[in-house]
């Protein structure tokens, strides 16, 4: 007999109503596909027309209004309720979908996990409902955590309602493909068949002022005018159904234009549609585009505001507005503007009067829609599944280096799943330098470090013994090399190397970033060592060519090519490339403080200045004479396509290696190397894309991923 796997977590989805639109689909995909090991509670407002859901179903019994009083009348009625079934239930987390429910959530329990599917300013213009902005910013931040469905949510909540940025978490939504497949093969009824013998333009959506239904129909009656056999079919339900109607009927299309209501499988008349429309003024993400994806439906959509552009383009960034048409990677945008109807038109006729394009558009988006199938989704919610561990974390406060980056992510991702406490050794400046590691010594007796798990990620703190016990130490260590050090400096760290290796063997877990750490991590007697390299945010790395000249023009660096030698320090080997290369005719750049006395151009650059230096140069030069964890400045270049040339030392050999890049042992030979690439455009174009195919593979999802099963086994 199979033995039924315990019961360990208890979550309750918090709803409005259980069918209807994109965020019930969303919990319903969720109690179907989360683990067996998580008890689910679905409790709604009403319960009616409802997906699928697996898991005790509670009805609060409180119908719905949009009259002002009533719905006061309906949060505080919902509230004793809800209470009661928290204190019934002890669940380890509550979901949330909705507005109303997201405020009740918060007020309810400390274990709140709210999903915000819609931009907040936009979607809430009522009186009654302008409220909701100010409970965002007012209580937003004491939730455990703030799902997001696209990155402009993100945005929106830091920037506008100053939301701590480690509380959000972006969650596409998902869609299950083989069981959208499945439902899209069942037949039609008879009375809707001869209405698919045309070509159909199909919207799907809830009969509302947001969809813009209304744009589509006058779209629509033109569309008419070039193909005469075309049919509008609109599934969906809500209060704009009869003004719908009429306006359908004003414009002599009711014979041509079927309102087919809400349907529980709307798959099978997506599947049999010639295309798919998306008329909204906005949307949070848009799931409906997803499952047209899923159906090999081409797709012409609004470029509203959030979700749209992130989904079927990938060439621009989700923020930059529209003003015509894109015919983008995986279907059309058209400018949510005046001339909103016109351009809506030409791109539905332009589809549906080009089967070449339509083939294009429909197995472009169906691999599109791949890469959100919710087999590949699931872990992103491991979280519900986690250890309440507690965790310490302690580090000299330096907001410097790659090292830098990488912990803040790190950080990011265990203050999102885990109780994390950061104990911050400052890192002031004092008169005689090196009394700095006493002064350090002195914060951390002094600090109260508890906790399950203790990480630290500095040498410096790693030669200190730490004043408390714990379950398990975690050390992250990206190198070691003090070789670059002033003279009387070594002489001190020859003592505080031998107590750092003595106290790194007894961590339980040594965590690098490139095969050369992890194994000489091995090699001096550490048992547990993983790696898990840097992760980078694909979407930054979209540098246009106005962005490059708007920098030369803004630092005055025209007329000349660019090579960008690094970081302005001794360690990263300035100096010598600098003199290796001074006779060039180039401009050589270097960034960040000026640490060391060269004639080269440095600039001191924001992180998206630093990235149009890095598009804007044509060969990035990365010459550090320290042992590198991995080499950042290198990956951020090969992800902008740039050709690098760098000395290869420690873990930096592994990235220019696997990346077909150029290891220059030997700065005498810097400046044949360059002057080569120079005049080889081909070998840079070709080094660069070769770099860029290696380097796009360290996303962050991978990356977070890693380390949550790095915690999950810990």
């Amino acid at each position: 007999m199979h033995k039924q796997e315990k019961i360990n977590k208890k979550v309750i989805f918090l709803l409005p109503i259980l069918g209807g639109g994109g965020g019930e689909r969303v919990a319903s995909d969720l109690t179907q596909y989360l683990p067996e090991n998580i008890e689910k509670i679905i409790v709604a407002f009403e319960v009616k027309d409802y997906y699928k859901y697996n898991g005790k179903i509670i009805s609060l019994e409180i119908k719905l209004s949009t009259n002002i009083i009533l719905k006061i009348y309906t949060f505080l009625k919902g509230y004793f309720k809800f209470k009661k079934i928290i204190a019934e239930e002890k669940p380890d987390y509550v979901i949330s979908f909705g507005s109303l429910q997201n405020i009740l959530n918060i007020i309810s329990t400390k274990k709140a996990i709210v999903r915000i599917d819609n931009p907040i300013l936009v979607s809430h213009r009522k009186f009654i409902e302008k409220l909701y902005p100010i409970f965002v910013k007012l209580l937003f931040n004491k939730a455990k955590r703030i799902i997001v469905v696209s990155r402009r949510l993100k945005e929106e909540l830091i920037k506008k309602f100053k939301i701590k940025e480690e509380k959000i978490s972006v969650i596409y939504n998902s869609v299950d493909i083989e069981k959208i497949k499945k439902l899209a093969q069942e037949p039609i009824e008879p009375e809707f068949k001869k209405v698919f013998d045309h070509p159909v333009i199909i919207n799907i959506g809830s009969l509302i002022p947001q969809k813009d239904q209304e744009s589509l129909i006058r779209a629509f009656k033109k569309v008419k005018e070039e193909i005469i056999d075309a049919k509008l079919v609109i599934l969906g339900d809500g209060v704009l159904e009869k003004k719908l109607k009429k306006i359908t009927s004003k414009l002599g299309l009711e014979n041509d234009t079927h309102f087919l209501g809400w349907q529980e499988n709307p798959f099978k008349f997506l599947a049999r549609s010639k295309l798919f429309v998306l008329s909204s003024f906005w949307e949070g993400f848009g799931i409906v585009l997803l499952e047209a994806m899923a159906c090999g439906v081409p797709i012409v959509s609004s470029d509203c505001d959030f979700g749209p552009k992130e989904i079927l383009s990938l060439s621009k960034k989700s923020g930059n507005k529209l003003a015509g048409i894109e015919y983008a990677e995986y279907g059309i945008l058209f400018a949510e503007n005046a001339e909103k109807e016109e351009l809506m038109c030409q791109a539905i006729i332009t589809v549906l009067t080009d089967s070449l394009l339509q083939k294009k558009f429909a197995e472009n988006a169906y691999e599109r829609v791949k890469s959100f199938d919710i087999s590949s989704h699931m872990h992103q919610y491991k979280f519900l599944e986690e250890d309440d561990k507690k965790i310490s974390w302690v580090f000299i406060d330096r907001k410097i280096g790659g090292g830098f980056a990488y912990n803040s992510e790190v950080r990011r991702i265990i203050a999102q799943n885990y109780k994390l406490k950061t104990i911050a050794i400052k890192d002031r400046h004092i008169l005689f330098k090196y009394f700095k590691p006493f002064r350090w010594m002195w914060q951390l007796m002094r600090a109260d470090i508890g906790g399950d798990v203790l990480i630290e990620e500095s040498f410096d703190t790693l030669i200190f013994p730490i004043p408390r016990r714990h379950d398990k130490k975690v050390a992250i260590i990206h190198h070691i090399d003090n070789s670059a050090s002033p003279v009387l400096l070594k002489i001190l760290l020859v003592f505080a190397e031998r107590i750092f290796y003595k106290n790194i063997k007894k961590f339980d877990l040594v965590v690098t970033v490139s095969e050369y750490w992890r194994q000489y991590f091995l090699s001096i007697g550490c048992k547990n060592v993983v790696k898990i390299y840097n992760s980078f945010d694909l979407e930054s790395f979209n540098i246009t060519d106005s962005d490059v000249d708007a920098f030369r023009n803004k630092f005055n660096l025209i007329g000349k090519k660019i090579v960008y030698i690094g970081n302005c320090q001794k360690a990263k080997g300035v100096v010598e490339s600098y003199q290796s290369l001074k006779d060039l005719d180039i401009f050589l750049v270097t960034s960040g403080e000026r640490k060391v006395n060269i004639g080269a151009i440095n600039l001191n650059l924001s992180y998206h200045d630093y990235l149009c230096l890095l598009k804007a140069s044509s060969i990035v030069v990365t010459m550090s004479k320290f042992k590198e964890g991995w080499c950042r400045t290198a990956h951020e270049a090969m992800l902008l396509r740039k050709p690098v040339i760098g000395s290869g030392v420690g873990g930096m050999k592994e990235l220019l290696e696997s990346g077909k890049q150029i290891v220059c042992a030997d700065f005498n030979e810097l400046s044949n190397k360059v002057e080569y690439l120079l005049n080889n455009p081909a070998a840079m174009e070709k080094m660069g894309h070769d770099g860029y195919e290696y380097a796009r593979n360290f996303t962050q999802e991978k990356f977070d991923k890693e380390w949550l099963n790095l915690f999950k086994n810990l």
